[in-house]
């Protein structure tokens, strides 16, 4: 059973028990990364998708329906709760019993509890995930085929915030690292 550590405010890697940290360089197997904000990845990591954008498009979407450019699951629902949008964070089942190891969810599993009971809305998807806040960019599929297209990466996804946004349909999901989620328009 894989057990989880607790994160640090903004790190993306403190779960990852394979990261080293010593002064301001991260090393993870043979790459290096040296700066004082430097965030660790692999680069299987990285979304070897077919079809990548640029984190600023999926940052210009939320700015189009929200009114910011923070991609901030914390922001997005203050933004929300600012414009008087029906938006609020649900904890999610089993977090506490999968923070503790005592459960295992899966990304697909995980990604089914944020969506269930809802339809996916068609038109282009943006996902972004821990690593692509690293890489700077998002994963682009229709919404038909995003949970296909969360199975495809060889990340987990969700041991640090995830965000959808969907342009077309003007709506957004929200994945926070602590477990809870959210679903604007």
């Amino acid at each position: 059973m894989r057990r989880r550590a607790a994160k640090r405010p903004g790190s993306c890697c403190a779960s990852r028990p394979d990261v080293a940290q010593r002064g301001s360089t991260l090393t993870l197997g043979l790459l290096r990364i040296r700066g004082p904000s430097s965030r660790s990845f692999r680069a299987s990591d990285l979304h070897v998708m077919s079809n990548q954008r640029p984190l600023a498009s999926a940052q210009a979407a939320v700015h189009e329906i929200i009114g910011i450019s923070s991609l901030s699951p914390d922001q997005i629902l203050e933004r929300c709760e600012l414009m008087k949008l029906p938006c609020a964070f649900q904890l999610m089942e089993n977090w506490a019993e999968h923070e503790s190891g005592a459960v295992e969810l899966g990304k697909l599993e995980i990604f089914d509890l944020i969506f269930r009971g809802r339809v996916l809305p068609l038109g282009e998807c943006l996902l972004v995930t821990d690593s692509g806040f690293i890489s700077g960019s998002a994963l682009s599929c229709s919404g038909e085929s995003l949970r296909d297209a969360l199975q495809q990466l060889t990340e987990f996804a969700f041991d640090g915030d995830v965000v959808f946004v969907w342009p077309e349909s003007k709506c957004i999901s929200l994945f926070h690292h602590e477990g809870a989620f959210a679903h604007v328009g």
